[in-house]
């Protein structure tokens, strides 16, 4: 079934249309029809053979795998995070871009559900949790 398209080109692109017609003998509809099966065949951006290197690479690196831990899948650690329960007194660092007192390190004065109150060189200021990264006493 073939079914009719308008499409407008550009001066250059339309002349390289046809050039390229005239190059390869084909009509225009029978051109640009034979650009996009072949784009639609192979990615344009992946080659036959980097996608063999590839997979070639991928199967010697599950091959490895298996042979040093018994199973075709990498171990993989998971981070662990610490995470502490703000309390009075606890020296926080602000993370709040929008804040005056962004990146500084401050003094938890008073600690709710959401938010927290800290001491900064103004007097206190409210945060949410989230915005205040605790700070070891080192």
């Amino acid at each position: 079934m073939i079914n009719p398209v308008e499409i407008h080109l550009s001066d250059r692109a339309l002349s390289l249309l046809q050039q390229t017609c005239k190059a390869q003998a084909l009509t225009p509809s029978a051109l640009i029809e034979k650009l996009l099966l072949d784009a639609a065949a192979q990615p344009p951006w992946v080659t036959q053979s980097q996608l063999q290197e590839l997979e070639q690479r991928l199967v010697k690196l599950i091959e490895q795998n298996l042979q040093n831990t018994g199973s075709p899948l990498p171990a993989i650690a998971s981070p662990t995070v610490a995470i502490h329960q703000l309390q009075i007194g606890d020296l926080v660092k602000i993370k709040d871009a929008d804040s005056d007192f962004f990146n500084q390190v401050v003094v938890i004065t008073k600690v709710g559900m959401a938010r927290a109150t800290v001491q900064t060189p103004r007097g206190e200021v409210s945060f949410l949790k989230r915005d205040l990264h605790y700070q070891t006493q080192d």
